[in-house]
């Protein structure tokens, strides 16, 4: 098979990929599986500061989903198919050598692949992230559900807001299938197909762990001071950044299969799954 027969092949599965992930989730009716009518999306005026008010924000992969369902697996062989069939490497396996540098380079390995490839980030963004199969892996969570109400009404959190390196599309659409939409006031999100004038400098690019997303993130939410803040993340360096900003609790979950360099910091909390918040805040 000749490389244009088989980008030709991969694109046609891509495709159909798609239209079944956007067939079902304008199925999909359970609690939960709409956003609110007050959420907040990109905002073309921030909000007023909310003074005083509590905020936990969320990362979503890896954080509102168990890593049991081996997502985070499924997403590097999705970005690594496309390296294969688009960017055309040669090897899976210098492929995943190439996936891990850029990782641990740029905190978000699309931006090693604009720079040495020019790759498009909208077209990447469908084939990889909004193709994955989430469908049958991704259920109601009444645990979860109940996990975010209590720290609504029985904690007083103002506001639940989602804070992730993924972008709008996929990361909406976990939430929805997770039943926990409706919960959530707004997200701050990775914008991909806005990285252009940031890919020289990694420092200034508008993901974590770098700090002008976290700006980005205080603005968007109405946050009036980081000591009215709280985190969880399963990246430690995400949560690094957010306890030098001052967020009063940041959480580090840790579970079996997160390869994390170790967290010796007394002002960031180890939590082994997601329902442990409850003992810290």
């Amino acid at each position: 098979m000749t490389r244009t027969e088989q980008e030709y092949n991969y694109r046609l599965l891509k495709q159909k990929q798609l239209e079944d992930n956007s067939r079902y989730l304008t199925q999909i009716d359970y609690k939960g599986s709409q956003l609110s009518s007050h959420f907040q999306i990109d905002p073309a005026v921030y909000p007023p500061k909310d003074v005083g008010g509590k905020i936990f924000y969320f990362d979503i992969d890896n954080t509102l989903y168990s890593q049991k369902f081996q997502i985070n697996l499924q997403m590097q062989e999705s970005i690594i198919d496309y390296m294969v069939n688009i960017i055309h490497f040669d090897d899976r396996e210098e492929a995943r050598g190439v996936l891990e540098e850029y990782a641990d380079k740029y905190g978000l390995s699309l931006i090693g692949f604009m720079k040495d490839y020019n790759v498009d980030p909208e077209n990447y963004n469908l084939f990889v992230d909004d193709s994955l199969q989430l469908n049958n892996l991704l259920k109601p969570d009444k645990k979860l559900r109940k996990l975010l109400l209590t720290l609504k009404l029985d904690y007083n959190f103002d506001k639940l807001w989602l804070f992730t390196n993924s972008y709008k599309t996929h990361a909406l659409r976990c939430v929805r299938l997770l039943g926990i939409a409706d919960l959530f006031d707004g997200i701050t999100y990775c914008d991909y197909y806005n990285l252009g004038n940031n890919i020289e400098n990694k420092h200034s690019i508008l993901c974590k762990p770098n700090i002008p997303i976290y700006e980005k993130l205080k603005l968007e939410s109405g946050l009036d001071d980081w000591k009215h803040a709280y985190f969880v993340d399963d990246n430690l360096y995400n949560v690094q950044t957010a306890q030098r900003l001052g967020m009063k609790r940041c959480f580090h979950l840790v579970t079996e299969g997160n390869i994390n360099r170790d967290n010796n910091s007394k002002d960031i909390v180890k939590i082994n799954t997601l329902s442990d918040v409850l003992k810290f805040v």
